[in-house]
């Protein structure tokens, strides 16, 4: 039997395991500190205008949820190294964040990890305690 420890992404299911957070996108674009990297990372894309207004952002982020989803996965990837999963389902739209057990250095323990993962988050304005988080979703 083979264990995937990372993402599994089909037609039909999508699955994240990772010590962190679940948030919603109404929660970062009102928090600050996750709107100026959001901004940051779509002017480089050349998505959005440089001059662009906050409030213009956040109707362009609000009306293009998908696009969105996935530049703040590449953010949180790319940028601290963090794994994060974006979803809509019946409850609403989901977004999880946190640090995968593989990518964790070979230098930190997981609560070293684990403690800087935090750190980012709360420099994020994102305040909740970290929890293992273990989702699965079936689109049928």
């Amino acid at each position: 039997m083979k264990i995937k420890m990372d993402f599994v992404t089909n037609s039909s299911s999508t699955s994240f395991c990772a010590w962190g957070v679940c948030t919603d996108i109404r929660e970062l674009i009102r928090n600050d500190a996750c709107l100026v990297i959001l901004k940051e990372k779509y002017i480089e894309s050349g998505d959005v205008e440089k001059d662009i207004s906050d409030e213009n952002f956040i109707s362009f982020l609000e009306d293009d949820i998908y696009e969105v989803y996935e530049v703040i996965e590449n953010i949180f990837y790319s940028k601290f190294g963090m794994s994060a999963q974006c979803t809509r389902d019946y409850d609403g739209d989901n977004i999880y964040i946190g640090i995968h057990p593989d990518k964790i250095p070979k230098d930190k323990t997981i609560q070293e990890a684990i403690d800087q993962a935090q750190h980012v988050l709360l420099n994020m304005g994102i305040g909740r305690k970290i929890t293992w988080i273990q989702e699965a979703w079936f689109d049928g």
